[in-house]
């Protein structure tokens, strides 16, 4: 009953303690259930962990699969990939990668039709192998995680290299775009300088709706120059994320036994003139986020014009520590009144100990930390919008004012008791 043919799904884990044997004999007797199998989730931990093991399942063999998720790191060979490519129905794939080998033009196999959702993690050049051997024409969703970039001081240019390669084999059917780049930790160069070379070349994808890059331990500064030539990029553009996460806001350079003073990173930051155009540019916009603003390029409050664009999340990876965010908020505000703060009013609601955000910062420091400061930014938001509300309910109960009431001064409250500086102004620019 176990290994019924009727069975369409399966989630099969195998434990890395588990004997060759035992495997042997099981996978032997599910394989007239597995050769019917529309929906496959595996993860062998036995394979991982021991290198002259075999795949327990030869899930590229499987004709009737339609999605198939492989999560132990798996040694890809030219036939595997032939024979991946030709399964008729396969719309989902994702897998963890290695050793794939570089396949000549000539020797690629046509294939992969219905495939329209891939997802692959290994190496800059495994992923690149990849997706040079398979080119899949109506790829619709693209998702890389590299979970090691490269070692030594030339791991960038090395990533550049076979970035340039990747963006040869995407199709024009692609949507969604997301890539996660990790640097390892041991890297003594954390900054990951392209940012031209990384966001131009996918300007020839003009159906993009959804681009996401994310920088692990590495810095990457898009400029105000840079957001600005894309303006006119991806007319159909719903989400827009760089998101860096390094140790530091600048290069670090160590030794064992020998370090020197950090060194920062020339650039200079989006403004919220920039942000505000950007998102002007692409009316159906929901998500922006970006690694850092000019906190000092601060608007006359009063020449900010009420956008009323759709924007439901904006972001900042890095915020200068020791700057009040309060005029900025207020700024934000007016252009994108629609932002979604119901993380920050459950942070009001719930106490300081509330998890605030996608990222698990925990709001409520008083040492200024950065990866506070995005936390502090959607409390202040939380707070204008709350004001505004206040504003527009002359006919509200007293329990709704009251909460709004709540709302408004304990976002306020918690803000000033995290940061206590006189509110900064800067030379007002126009919009």
């Amino acid at each position: 009953m176990l290994f019924s043919p009727t069975i369409k799904h399966l989630e099969l884990k195998v434990d890395k303690a588990a004997e060759a044997a035992a495997i042997r004999m099981v996978a032997q007797a599910a394989q007239p259930m597995l050769s019917s199998l529309q929906t496959l989730f595996i993860d062998d931990q036995a394979v991982s962990s021991r290198s002259n093991l075999p795949e327990s399942v030869l899930f590229w063999t499987l004709a009737c699969l339609q999605s198939l998720h492989v999560v132990h790191q798996t040694t890809i060979t030219s036939a595997i990939i032939k024979s991946l490519v030709t399964i008729p129905n396969l719309q989902v794939l994702k897998l963890s990668v290695k050793q794939v080998p570089n396949v000549a033009t000539s020797d690629r196999t046509a294939g992969f039709l219905r495939l329209r959702d891939l997802s692959l993690s290994g190496t800059l050049g495994d992923v690149t192998n990849f997706l040079t051997a398979t080119t899949p024409p109506n790829l619709e969703s693209l998702v890389i995680d590299v979970p090691n970039v490269g070692e030594g001081n030339s791991h960038t240019a090395r990533a550049k290299g076979s970035l340039d390669d990747l963006y040869a084999t995407l199709p024009p059917s692609l949507l969604r775009l997301r890539m996660t780049l990790t640097v390892p930790p041991n890297t003594e160069v954390y900054h990951f300088p392209e940012r031209g070379e990384l966001l131009a070349p996918l300007r020839a994808l003009l159906g993009l709706r959804s681009i996401s890059f994310a920088f692990d331990n590495a810095g990457f500064h898009l400029s105000d120059a840079h957001l600005r030539a894309l303006e006119d990029a991806w007319p159909e553009l719903v989400e827009f994320e760089i998101r860096s996460r390094e140790r530091w806001n600048m290069i670090w350079y160590y030794r064992e036994g020998h370090s020197v003073q950090p060194k920062e990173v020339p650039h200079t930051h989006p403004t919220l003139k920039t942000l505000a155009a950007f998102a002007e540019r692409h009316p159906r916009l929901e998500r922006l986020v970006v690694p850092s603003i000019d906190l000092d390029a601060l608007p006359d409050i009063a020449s900010v014009p009420f956008l009323g664009h759709g924007l439901r999340h904006i972001g900042v990876s890095t915020l200068e520590a020791g700057v009040p965010l309060l005029d900025h908020a207020h700024a934000l505000s007016r252009l994108f009144p629609r932002l979604d703060v119901a993380d920050a009013r459950r942070v009001v609601l719930g106490g300081r100990d509330v998890v605030l955000g996608e990222r698990d910062v925990v709001f409520g420091g008083r040492d200024g930390n950065l990866e506070e400061r995005e936390g502090e930014l959607r409390l202040l938001l939380a707070a204008m919008q709350v004001g505004r509300e206040l504003a527009c309910w002359p006919g509200a109960d007293a329990a709704e004012y009251q909460t709004g009431v709540q709302l408004f001064g304990a976002a306020c409250g918690i803000v000033a008791a995290t940061h206590i500086l006189p509110i900064r102004r800067g030379p007002g620019i126009q919009f």
